[in-house]
Formats: C-alpha cells, structure tokens, sequence
C-alpha cells in the first residue's frame, strides 16, 4: 500500500501532510490460546505493574537477575519483574499505518454496490488486551506518592486526590508458569518521563502496540464477561467493527471550561472537539464503558493525525487533576473515528471521485446531474428525502451471512446499524437521540427519517455556486454537515453504488492536509497509489472504514457499601441476558465486608479456575 490510500490525515481538514511510513502488517503466528467462556479468541495481556522509582532507575545494580528470577517481596505478598524500559526518541519515529484486513477483489465491489456478501475466508483470531494494575500495591502507593510532591500546590495537574485515599482489590491470580505476553506500559511510549498513572496517557499510545493483532479486543481490569460471546460482537469481516453506544447520554462539540466535573466528561469534551474540528462540529453520543472491538490499524491513524494532542496526554502523570485541559481519550476517538472517517469516504467518492474526475470539475452541469441524483428537479428550490427500506440487518440475511462467513456460534449481541445504510450520527441529534433508527420492511412507513435539502444552502455558498468538486465535497462534509448527512441518506435510498466512480485511469500524486486549503482532488488524493482506478481505490478506502452499531446486554454498577453492593450484585445475578459487565469498586465504607462480598460472588459465578490462574494450594 502507499500513504494515498488513506483520506487525508489532518487534525483539521486542511494544512500540510504529516510523513507517513507505510509497512505491510507484522507476521502474527497462526498460533492462538482459546480465550475464557469457549470463544476462539486469544488472550493479549498488558499488565500495568508500577514500581517505585529506584526499582527502575537504569543505574541500579538491584536489576541484575537471571532472566527466570522473581524478586518475592514477601510482607507485602506480590511477586515484582525487575523492568528497564527503552528510551524512545519521538522526534524520530514516523507514524507507521498498515493495511486492515480486506474484502477479496472479487467481491467487494459487489458488496459495496449492491449489498452481496463479501468476506475475507481466512478469519483471523483477536487477541485480547487488557489493562490492569494492582491499585493497593504498596509500591505502588509510595510511586504514587513520590510522584505527588513532584508538583507545586498551585499546579493544576497535580492529582485530585492523594494515593492515600485510594483502595481497590489485589489482582493475585496469575499463574506464573502460564506464559501471558505482559507488556510495562512504558514500552509503548514514545516518550516516557518517570511513571504514569493516567490511564488515558496510557491509552494514547496504544498506536505503537507491537505484536498484536490487528483487529483484538480491549478491556479494562473492572470489565467482566458474564455469558459467552464471539467475534460477532467485537468484529467480522462481513460487517466490520461493532460499536456500541448510550444514546441516553450526548457528547458536546465545544471545548470543556477546566472546572468542567471530572473523570471521563472533561475527557470526552477534549475529545470531541478533536473530532469537531476535524470532521465537522456535532453532538456524538457517548461510547459504552465496556470491552471493545479495536483496530490497531485505526489506531495508527489516529496517532498519525493527532501526534500533539496524544503527546500531551501522555506527559501527564495523572488523570484526574486539580484543574487545567482535560486529557483525549483514545478509544472515545477511535470509535467515533472510524463512522467519521465512513461519511468522509462516501462523500468524497461521490463529489470528488465521481463527479469531479481528474479535472476536479464543478459547474454548472455538474452541479445540475447531482441535484437531480438526489432526487431532485432542476430549478426546485428544497428537496425532500425520505429514507428507503434496507435489508442490510433483516435477521434472516444476517444469520446467513453469518453461517456462510464461518460465524456459526451464536451470542446475545444484535446488530442495530450498518454503515451499509449510511451515516448513524444523522440521526442522533442533540435533543433527539432516543434509538437508532430501522430500515427493514417491517418498520412503519411514518418511522422512516426524512430529511430536506435547501439548494442554496447546500450547493451554494455565500451566494455563489462551487468551481471545484472539491470545494463542493469540503461545504457539505465540514462547512455545512447537515448537507452532507442529507446527501448520505439521498444515495443510500437510491443505491449504494452510486457513492462511486465509473473506472479510469489517473496519474499519482502528492497528498495535503487541511480542509480549508487542501488539495482533495483525485490527483492529491491518490498521487502516490498504485491503484489506477478510481472506482477500485475508492472501494477499499469505503471498506476500511465499515462498521455496525449493536447492543449487547451489558450492567455497570459501582460497589460502595454493603447494602449496595448487595444490591448491585443481586441485580446483575437477576439479569441472566447481561453479557458485558463493568463493576467499579469505589468502596466508601465497609472496606472488609465488600471485599468479602464481593469475593464471594465472584468465586460463585466463575468458581473453575482456567488455565492461566492458580490453582487453590
């Protein structure tokens, strides 16, 4: 592959080209270890072990060991790996993408244009990467400490609250002579001052994991899974990444005040207005704190369009902080990435790839044969466009594809939104966002969206028609999204098809970056591809993109006291359908007894050590 098979990666639509190395994707042994609950998925793990700073000082004589050696420090009943990690020098390491898994040639276009299954045959396993670290360490606590007085009492990002005040549950079931792949945090980093905990910072640098496959499942130390579940709810190949989201809950696009309150609102917030002034500024629903489905070719991306924002959250040692800019959240960017960077795919290919051509024409022609496209007539002034019937997730098509696409094993997760059938966001507005919508037959006709298109609004601008096919695409995907998401459903309802271009050839070209002066025109766009059909480039870019939004029943509770967690216990004991779960246990009082509790409930749910943990003695 070359950089041109990529949508331009710019922190904003516009500015100059970062450089970008291109690799094929690592050699992954075909070897995989069945994961827990029967699913064919291995198990990645990133254990997150803090020391306290001379355990880790690369003068120290201490880390002399036989590579096999443990140093057991008995009274405080934790077993420590002696760790140096490799100083990386930022300025020199180049963003590297590599390809995500592809649709065989031979069917893809089909698949895009007319809905036909399509699927690669070789399905990969996912690994699992899992993050996790023994809170009540006591190491821990002094690093933690140590850390703490580093920072004047005026600065605001010293922490919130003193490692003093921290409890949470000791993680001592791994069996040490089960051979995990555990990863320190710190040989992900680009650049590493000291020690971090900031889980965020963490997670900025998820870009540079090594050895992984590209498509694995994340999880926190606080998530559980309480049925059986399979690639169906994280990824396939026939319907890409699985997203899941709280429609309930609404993300702004406008920068968080630094008093905003804090844990991960003051994070989304920074988020979003990443995602806003790259792909246009809206209201994006909140990401379910729950495992994910991850593409560590997205990524990539990601870290190669936002190096700063992820740097910066990366050099704080803290996530939860007195005051100041609140750090991004990889993951909340990833999940919303890959529906952004679908809309930016399909509207570019019909503008730009389709009507502008090599000559990136925009006349008056032009502008007249996509008007009457959407549906419209020449000289009407509004046009309105009601949403067409799918059968992209009718369940007898879906359960097909599945059996036909290897996934035969069934799970409680049911798809609700196809990026087959467009742009989800349209219809999760800020003071509307009860359910995404249906498109298949059974849906009444009065349920099916229905938006409008105002000629001047969205093919005009400042009373002026467009010169280019470009400027055309950068008004309806940025300026003016509204336009944008209207023209998606437009097509959509008509055939997916006509998003792209007839085949022909075209030269290569550079790449450029922001919106406001960027060159998105086929020779910018595709300069440097090998691919000399537009139609067939624009394909793959669509399929690197695709996505489902699904539920899973899932139930997230936080153990504080004994009543409670009683409660919240009981209820996720009650709720058989639950497959997801995440328990927080922010304990307030009672420490002993939850703890108790809260052991004893485990050990009845998954009472059968597996294979990796120990054996009771």
């Amino acid at each position: 592959m070359k950089n041109s098979e990529y949508i331009p990666l710019a922190q904003t639509p516009s500015g100059s080209w970062p450089q970008v190395e291109l690799e094929p994707p690592p050699r992954l042994s075909r070897f995989r270890r069945r994961a827990i609950f029967g699913t064919a998925l291995v198990i990645f793990l990133v254990g997150f072990y803090f020391v306290a700073a001379e355990l880790v000082d690369d003068d120290s004589e201490d880390l002399d060991y036989a590579d096999d050696d443990l140093n057991l420090i008995s009274e405080f009943q934790a077993a420590y790996l002696p760790f140096e990690f490799a100083h990386h020098n930022a300025s020199s390491v180049n963003a590297r993408l590599t390809p995500a898994q592809e649709l065989p040639d031979y069917c893809r276009d089909a698949y895009m244009s007319a809905g036909a299954l399509c699927f690669d045959p070789d399905i990969e396993p996912m690994d699992i990467v899992w993050t996790w670290v023994n809170g009540s360490d006591v190491l821990l606590q002094e690093a933690k400490l140590l850390a703490e007085s580093q920072f004047a009492e005026d600065d605001p990002y010293r922490p919130k609250t003193s490692a003093r005040q921290e409890r949470q549950y000791r993680k001592d079931w791994v069996d040490e002579n089960v051979e995990l792949n555990f990863i320190h945090h710190a040989d992900i980093f680009q650049s590493y001052n000291n020690t971090t905990f900031n889980s965020y910072g963490i997670e900025s640098q998820f870009g540079h994991l090594q050895g992984v496959s590209d498509y694995f499942v994340y999880m926190n130390d606080d998530f559980y899974m309480s049925n059986p579940l399979t690639m169906r709810s994280f990824y396939t190949s026939v319907y890409g990444l699985v997203l899941r989201y709280d429609l309930g809950i609404m993300v702004g696009p406008n920068k968080p005040p630094p008093d905003e309150p804090h844990g991960e609102w003051r994070s989304m917030g920074e988020s979003n207005v990443l995602l806003s002034a790259r792909f246009g500024a809206r209201h994006r629903p909140y990401v379910l704190h729950e495992a994910k489905g991850v593409s560590l070719s997205l990524l990539q991306e990601i870290t190669a369009m936002w190096p700063q924002p992820l740097e910066k959250a990366a050099s704080h040692p803290f996530r939860e902080t007195v005051s100041g800019e609140g750090d991004v959240s990889m993951l909340f960017i990833m999940v919303h990435f890959v529906v952004e960077r679908w809309r930016e795919a399909l509207l570019w290919s019909w503008t730009v790839g389709k009507h502008g051509g090599l000559g990136d024409v925009w006349d008056d022609v032009t502008a007249q044969d996509a008007w009457r496209e959407l549906g419209g007539e020449w000289g009407q002034a509004e046009l309105e466009v009601e949403a067409g019937y799918r059968d992209t997730l009718e369940n007898q098509r879906v359960a097909a594809y599945f059996k036909l696409s290897g996934h035969r094993k069934p799970d409680k997760t049911q798809y609700r939104f196809s990026s087959g059938d467009g742009y989800p966001y349209a219809y999760a507005e800020e003071h509307h966002h009860d359910e995404w919508p249906s498109f298949t037959s059974d849906t009444p006709a009065d349920r099916l969206p229905i938006c409008t298109m105002s000629y001047d609004e969205c093919f005009t601008h400042e009373g002026s028609g467009f010169s280019a096919a470009t400027g055309m695409f950068k008004h309806i995907a940025f300026r003016n999204p509204k336009c944008g998401d209207c023209v998606i459903q437009a097509l959509v309802k008509a055939s997916g098809g006509e998003f792209a271009s007839d085949p022909y050839e075209v030269p290569h070209l550079p790449l450029e970056e922001r919106w406001e002066d960027a060159e998105f025109n086929v020779f910018s766009v595709m300069g440097a591809s090998r691919e000399t059909n537009v139609r067939a480039w624009t394909l793959r870019l669509l399929q690197r993109y695709r996505f489902v939004v699904a539920y899973t029943p899932y139930a997230f509770v936080m153990l504080e006291t004994v009543d409670n967690a009683q409660g919240a216990l009981g209820w996720i004991d009650s709720y058989t359908d639950a497959s997801m779960l995440c328990i927080n246990d922010d304990v307030k009082e009672d420490e002993e007894e939850v703890t108790d509790i809260f052991r004893s409930w485990q050990e009845r749910r998954w009472g059968k050590p597996a294979y990796w943990e120990r054996r009771p003695s």
